[in-house]
């Protein structure tokens, strides 16, 4: 996840929906007739989440090379976008594109995750590691699939899959879908949520909806119908466009 210094830390606001009771597959009581095919495609959702971590990346490169100025003007920050590592990996992916950077060997304390530097040259600036390591930072990072996205496409594209896909395809197999509450169900895909008794969150439509039909039946719409939290969960790291 790529930080911003000068943004403070918000926890995520939830919208509270009214649960509305009686919500069947085919049509939403007070609301406007529902599109007959989804409008916004999971290319869409990639695409906003590419715009989304782009322009923070831009935002902490920006951040980054004006501290570098402002604190040793004579240093020059390179920065270049190489990959996504795993972020139980990122220490060392930092390491290797330290070791990579400044000639010599760069090593991760077990213990701490501390990267440890050997001694450059006597010629060497003082400020070499520290904006090499500044550089190293921006060019790997951290992906976890937690990443919080959320935005109005991926959220339009959730709920066109929970009043259209779903649905169709609950029907394709005898049963019917019921979402009592669209908002909760759109944050369940979203963002990993606990529900109930359970202490392990879990990013999945499924315990926000109800499957209406035998048991036979509800156990083909969850194998048979894609879960649109697991369809997310799946996606590639965003590419980030510098």
């Amino acid at each position: 996840m790529i930080p911003d210094p000068d943004r403070p830390r918000r926890g995520r606001r939830r919208r509270a929906a009214a649960p509305i009771a009686g919500l069947t597959a085919i049509a939403f009581a007070g609301c406007a007739a529902l599109p007959a095919q989804p409008t916004v495609t999971i290319e869409d959702v990639a695409a906003e989440r590419s715009a989304t971590i782009s322009s923070q990346w831009r935002a902490a490169v920006a951040h980054s090379t004006r501290f570098v100025r402002e604190r040793w003007p004579e240093a020059e920050l390179e920065v270049a976008f190489d990959r996504w590592v795993p972020v139980e990996a990122i220490d060392e992916a930092r390491a290797a594109c330290l070791s990579e950077t400044l000639g010599r060997e760069v090593t991760v304390t077990e213990a701490s995750g501390l990267l440890q530097v050997g001694p450059g040259p006597i010629s060497e600036p003082a400020w070499t590691a520290t904006v090499a390591d500044i550089g190293c930072g921006l060019s790997v990072q951290p992906w976890s699939s937690l990443y919080p996205f959320g935005g109005p496409v991926e959220r339009q594209w959730v709920r066109e899959q929970l009043v259209v896909e779903l649905p169709a395809c609950a029907s394709s197999v005898g049963a019917r879908l019921v979402v009592p509450d669209i908002a909760a169900a759109v944050d369940g895909a979203i963002f990993p949520t606990s529900v109930g008794r359970s202490v392990s969150a879990m990013q999945s439509v499924w315990p926000h909806v109800e499957i209406v039909g035998d048991p036979l039946v509800r156990a083909r719409v969850l194998t048979q119908c894609a879960d649109p939290g697991q369809v997310l969960l799946g996606l590639e790291p965003p590419e980030i466009v510098p």
